[in-house]
């Protein structure tokens, strides 16, 4: 016996039959190449990616376009406001803006009665009595915020909204951001429409103007440029609203900066925190050459802005992400090495190369987690609002 226990696996082997010999061969050939096969394909294997996907909200019209998402919620209702495009049948078209009510899984939405409507006027000089032009007051690119502090006025709906009539000039001097309110988003009774950002004294003119609460331009020297106001993007930080303002200057088609905003009182009033973002700073974050506009969101209770950025073929070719470095007085996160400012992460559009219209409106929230709204013109005309199945920030 103790004999045996010291022969080699050689002699072993040797004593073997031989039909035996050739299973034990082919057998741990076998599975040699087992062990390599498997090793091979957990190397190369990489499990399926989810594809973004259309939101379906059921029951609602067919739109010419959904876009500009804002997703809030309560822990109880996540509640999505979005811009909806309509075909007029004059061959124009209206924007307003959408409420509707999360499912579970963040997918399925249903629509909500309450809604900023589109609204045919006539402008009025300031005589009071001659008409200026006929047409309608759209609103677009709204903000949903949860301010559970404010009784009685939980739910805030901001929006961006200006007078219609053909002309392009005549709606960035008749343009307001507006706000309605409510203590439950799914009661139709919301708040009455109430202006409540403008430039200065003469945007919009009388007798427009004394019908907005504040007016911005004074607020700060920075900010005595500015002709108008668009895109609002508000979130809650620990019970002050901070909200985000594209900002435009004469002669210019697209943004010139995006600056905060900071309400403690629960919009009733507002200061200038700073500017974050120029068009100046693309330059040194890459081969962009329009800054198109920005939204803010809470991840974490962390707050980033997401920039959409556009090149010489599209106007926004996804959504950027920023870190700030000081929220309080508006400053991003830059590169140590050139100072630029630094992009945390980066969301492309789903058609590649982006359409000519492209896409990066982007809204978050945590309650429907690892999902990204995003909306994007696929076409170039159409607009629709994807959920990527991915964080905003990893």
């Amino acid at each position: 016996m103790q004999e045996n226990e010291k022969r080699s696996a050689r002699e072993i082997f040797a004593d073997i039959p031989f039909p035996l010999k050739i299973v034990v061969v082919v057998g741990s050939i076998f599975i040699v190449f087992v062990i390599c096969y498997v090793t091979y394909l957990t190397t190369i294997y990489e499990p399926k990616k989810e594809r973004a996907r259309i939101i379906a909200i059921s029951g609602s019209p067919v739109y010419a376009g959904l876009l500009d998402p804002s997703v809030a919620s309560n822990g109880t209702n996540r509640i999505m406001a979005y811009t909806s495009v309509s075909l007029l049948a004059n061959g124009s078209f209206g924007t307003e803006v959408m409420l509707s009510q999360g499912q579970t899984n963040c997918m399925h939405w249903t629509p909500l009665t309450s809604k900023m409507e589109l609204r045919p006027d006539t402008l009025i000089g300031p005589d009071l009595l001659t008409p200026v032009a006929h047409g309608a007051w759209r609103a677009e690119t709204p903000s949903l915020v949860y301010d559970p502090a404010d009784a009685g006025r939980e739910w805030k709906l901001f929006a961006y909204r200006y007078f219609w009539s053909g002309s392009a000039p005549l709606a960035r001097l008749y343009s307001v951001i507006v706000m309605r309110y409510a203590s439950n988003p799914l009661d139709a009774d919301w708040s009455r429409e109430q202006w409540i950002l403008s430039a200065n004294d003469k945007a919009p003119p009388e007798p427009y103007a004394n019908l907005t609460a504040t007016k911005l331009n004074p607020l700060h020297p920075d900010l005595l440029d500015v002709y108008f106001y668009a895109r609002p993007s508000v979130v809650n930080v620990d019970n002050v609203l901070v909200m985000s303002l594209s900002a435009f200057v004469q002669g210019k088609d697209s943004p010139d900066r995006i600056i905060l905003l900071a309400s403690t009182d629960h919009a009733r009033s507002w200061r200038y925190l700073g500017t974050a973002l120029r068009e100046r700073d693309l330059a040194g974050m890459g081969a962009f050459t329009r800054l198109t506009g920005g939204s803010l969101f809470m991840k974490d209770k962390t707050m980033y802005l997401s920039a959409m950025l556009g090149t010489e073929d599209s106007d926004a070719v996804g959504a950027h992400i920023l870190e700030f470095e000081n929220a309080s007085t508006a400053s991003l996160r830059r590169d140590a090495r050139n100072g630029s400012v630094a992009i945390l992460n980066y969301l492309p559009t789903q058609k590649t190369p982006p359409s000519r219209l492209g896409g990066g409106a982007l809204a978050y929230n945590d309650d429907c987690p690892r999902k990204t709204f995003m909306s994007e013109s696929l076409t170039g005309q159409r607009h629709d609002i994807f959920v990527h199945p991915v964080s905003p920030v990893n």
